[in-house]
């Protein structure tokens, strides 16, 4: 007889550790989605300092071959982008997973970038959709990127063409 209300208590607190879990997550997506928007506004205006200030002290990026990238090689590729396209320059980005753990987050995002960019002598619209995984972890400044990694281009389009050129 013990038993059964024992069972319903756990199965109580189950719920009630399931409840309380999928509201953080809902929390940290708002809290990652502001994050995201920042980020977009620091690139449009590319203020490479604003972008760099959401970036962990300990900030890295994975290459597809698995070598880490440092922060100042990011930086420095970052800014060629900034230097090498024309206004407009836009940036997305889109959460399309999130795990919470242990005061770091884990979000697949997609990336989008659309610019202006000379190609051949001519100015044309360069527009790319990626994919990556994102660790952020919780500092006492807030959210802050620690870890790019599984960066996959969906699309590359020249001029609304498919291209593999950049």
């Amino acid at each position: 007889m013990i038993r059964t209300p024992l069972v319903a208590f756990a199965l109580l607190l189950s719920a009630c550790a399931s409840i309380d879990s999928s509201i953080d997550s809902e929390i940290v997506r708002q809290e990652l989605e502001v994050q995201y928007q920042t980020l977009a506004e620091a690139n449009a205006r590319r203020d490479m300092n604003a972008v760099a200030a959401i970036w962990s002290e300990d900030f890295f990026m994975v290459g597809s071959d698995g070598s880490a990238t440092e922060a100042s090689e990011v930086r420095a590729a970052w800014q060629d982008l900034f230097d090498t396209s024309l206004d407009p320059l836009h940036f997305r980005y889109s959460i399309q997973a999130l795990e919470v753990r242990d005061g770091e987050a884990v979000a697949t995002v997609q990336q989008e970038i659309s610019r202006m960019r000379a190609i051949d002598g001519e100015l044309r619209r360069v527009d790319t959709v990626a994919t990556q995984q994102e660790t952020w972890v919780k500092t006492e400044l807030g959210w802050r990127l620690r870890r790019i990694s599984n960066v996959r281009e969906e699309s590359r389009l020249v001029d609304g063409v498919p291209s593999n050129r950049s």
